[in-house]
């Protein structure tokens, strides 16, 4: 964009706030709601581009995140129907065939699919937490979205033994 050209990098960011603001709106009608809900499926969007770096990675972490979110939907305000996992279940079943596949290598998630990977995490952070839930959720995501912009995820996750192994898991060789 700064050579005057509309780049894809823009065209995704575009698209990424044009669905978070079009999803958002059903999840709310208090302003200040709806604009936490809207930064953070962005922000999310944008996180899970930024982990799909190695093989099947973007869908473990969306694994991790979703056990977490189920259980913390589980046992909160939810306890007694689980609407959180029912509106995102029937879209996280392909993402963890499609993670699957992408962990063993036999298909890539590319751009356009590390960014969907990430509006379904930010839409089932929206929908299995509460206000301050989803303020620190975003502080979060917030932060770690800055940390990689600025440094590597990648050389992090590389340095610290802990992620690196869960990175590694179910891996190929060659990767590991």
């Amino acid at each position: 964009m700064l050579g005057g050209e509309f780049s894809t990098g823009a065209l995704k960011a575009v698209g990424s706030l044009a669905l978070a603001l079009y999803v958002a709106q059903g999840v709310t009608l208090d302003v200040g709601e709806y604009l936490l809900a809207v930064a953070l499926l962005v922000l999310t969007t944008n996180l899970f581009n930024l982990f799909d770096l190695r093989p099947g990675r973007a869908a473990k972490v969306f694994l991790l995140l979703g056990v977490v979110l189920s259980l913390i939907a589980w046992h909160g305000r939810y306890a007694d129907d689980f609407p959180p996992l029912w509106i995102v279940g029937p879209l996280a079943a392909p993402i963890l065939v499609v993670g699957f596949y992408d962990l063993r290598e036999r298909t890539m998630l590319g751009d356009v699919g590390a960014n969907l990977v990430g509006a379904v995490a930010g839409l089932w952070l929206i929908y299995a937490l509460d206000t301050t839930g989803q303020l620190i959720a975003l502080a979060i995501v917030l932060a770690i979205t800055v940390y990689g912009e600025f440094r590597s995820l990648n050389a992090l996750i590389e340095r610290v033994p802990l992620l690196r192994q869960i990175d590694s898991l179910g891996r190929n060789d060659a990767h590991a």
